[in-house]
């Protein structure tokens, strides 16, 4: 007897082809996710680095957007939100923080939707002497 085992290569071409695409596209969304996290990271640094030399809170969500958005892949960074710990009686020598949050969606086909809230925080010493 003779089998046939055209249709047998089909089907393992057909499962390993699914499990590749899967794979390619999950790392994709995996390396944005990445991109993404250290575009956050890098506005963080930079709006820290402003607010502890400059003490403008105002001035701060300008600089860490500007730093996003030199540093982003495929997103919109006025999406990510600014927050400081900055208070008018912040002295020189206190410790102030900046945290970003970017709500993203991560799709890996054949596996799963998931949203997500990215957040980066840089905290540093207040440096302006009064």
């Amino acid at each position: 007897m003779v089998r046939d085992v055209r249709g047998q290569s089909a089907v393992e071409a057909l499962l390993a082809t699914i499990l590749f695409v899967t794979l390619i596209f999950g790392g994709l969304e995996l390396a944005r996710a990445v991109s993404l996290k250290q575009a956050l990271d890098r506005g963080a640094f930079e709006g820290v680095r402003y607010l502890a030399t400059h003490g403008d809170v105002t001035g701060t969500t300008p600089v860490v957007r500007a730093a996003v958005a030199r540093a982003i892949l495929g997103a919109d960074p006025a999406q990510a939100s600014v927050n400081t710990t900055w208070t008018a009686g912040t002295h020189y020598g206190d410790s102030v923080c900046v945290t970003t949050n970017y709500a993203t969606t991560l799709d890996m086909p054949l596996v799963a939707v998931v949203a997500r809230t990215l957040t980066a925080e840089h905290c540093t010493p207040y440096e302006v002497y009064p």
